[in-house]
């Protein structure tokens, strides 16, 4: 019984494959999957940053990717709406941070999530097939390599008076189960000469078309700053969540500090669930050699009164 149960998976998984090679072919009929990655391809780098318009759906919007091997972020901004993405492999974590104007007050609210292996992290909102630019360029889901991707030289053009190299691919994307085809436009590095450095290409237009099988959509992205190996520090500010944005129950990174040293000064922020999850901050020092120590907060009294109170305790001579 077990041989013939081994028999029926293996027959099963090799109709699944066979038709899943169908459609692919079916799909990729006037742009064939390469095999490999063509020589005139200007391969990306680990590290990116790319801020382009998406026409997607009758919607243009605005969508900043920062990119490096185990975080990235996507900060998408529309006529509706204003939200960054966050997703943190080593920590196994999303976080979304939606801004929303209300009571002439703007305040960001954030919701976490955990990333796991059902986790679909190819797109940039649930939902939708509206990829990650990462994705087009060849990393997989969690922000590596991925091996099965390729891409050709199909011909020469010219875009916004650009002299271009067009190239096309065409591929699987696991996560979202879905079959993509890509047309990249991308600067002649032999007959133009951009802002970036010598035989670096910029990225000028990706179409794209999406399918999985139930529904199909294309979007173009008309890509207005390509940034390879930004300066660490702007990628960290990139990469991570703008301050007076509190996300609950996020991972820690950072270990409690021992070993303290006789003066010691922090700052901290908090959200208020009781005054819709406003901020408060909170500036401490403490100075054990001369036994003083000094608490600073600002909170809201209200939704537009801000509080702000200090407390300084001189423990030589006993004053609070």
């Amino acid at each position: 019984m077990i041989g013939l149960f081994k028999f029926v998976v293996a027959i099963l998984f090799l109709q699944s494959s066979l038709s899943q090679a169908q459609s692919i072919g079916e799909w990729c009929a006037d742009s064939p999957p390469p095999s490999g990655i063509d020589p005139e391809w200007r391969t990306i780098p680990d590290d990116f940053e790319m801020l382009a318009e998406v026409v997607h759906n009758n919607e243009v919007m605005e969508i900043t990717q920062a990119f490096s091997p185990n975080r990235d972020s996507i900060v998408k901004n529309s006529a509706s709406s204003h939200t960054s993405y966050y997703w943190y492999f080593l920590e196994g974590e999303h976080l979304e941070v939606t801004t929303s104007v209300g009571s002439e007050q703007r305040k960001p609210e954030c919701k976490r999530s955990s990333i796991t292996s059902d986790t679909q992290t190819s797109i940039i909102k649930a939902g939708t097939l509206l990829l990650k630019p990462s994705i087009l360029f060849g990393f997989n889901p969690h922000n590596k390599r991925d091996s099965s991707w390729g891409i050709r030289y199909d011909s020469d053009g010219t875009l916004r008076n650009v002299p271009t190299k067009i190239f096309k691919s065409c591929f699987n994307i696991s996560d979202i189960n879905s079959i993509v085809k890509v047309t990249y436009h991308v600067s002649d590095v032999n007959k133009f000469q951009a802002y970036l450095s010598d035989n670096e290409s910029l990225i000028l237009q990706l179409d794209v078309n999406v399918t999985n099988g139930e529904r199909q959509e294309a979007y173009i992205y008309n890509v207005f700053r390509y940034i390879p190996n930004p300066y660490e520090a702007w990628e960290q500010q990139e990469l991570e969540t703008p301050s007076g944005v509190y996300c609950t129950n996020r991972t820690s990174t950072k270990s409690v500090p021992s070993n303290l040293p006789h003066r010691v000064i922090s700052n901290a922020e908090g959200s208020l669930s009781s005054l819709s999850n406003s901020i408060f901050s909170v500036h401490n020092l403490y100075d054990t050699e001369y036994r003083y120590s000094r608490f600073d907060v600002w909170f809201p009294k209200t939704s537009r009164e801000l509080s702000e109170d200090t407390e300084i305790d001189d423990f030589v001579v006993g004053l609070s």
